[in-house]
């Protein structure tokens, strides 16, 4: 995976997950302990953002099962709204 498309997760989204602390302090020095490599974050409240590479093997497991889990309910909507739109085009074709 390319830096430039890798995954960041900053303190409150990765505390809890297996292999990591409960805690955003646990995670701030569970990653300064290990060095781990970061980005600020730019979202509301600061802190720091870690590269998904850095992470525990069965911490990076948890959330590439999660970014599945979403791309699979998106696709489920693309599909609804691909039956919908079919439906519409029969209507429009037959009110000619």
């Amino acid at each position: 995976m390319s830096q430039d498309s890798e995954a960041y997760y900053n303190a409150q989204e990765l505390a809890g997950l297996a292999g990591m602390p409960e805690t955003r302090s646990g995670i701030n020095r569970l990653a300064k302990r290990n060095n781990w490599p970061y980005r600020p974050h730019s979202g509301r409240g600061g802190g720091r953002e870690h590269p998904e590479s850095c992470l525990p093997k069965e911490t990076r497991k948890i959330l590439i099962k999660r970014q599945m889990d979403a791309l699979d309910t998106d696709i489920a909507n693309l599909k609804l709204k691909k039956k919908a739109l079919k439906r519409c085009l029969k209507k429009l074709i037959h009110m000619d």
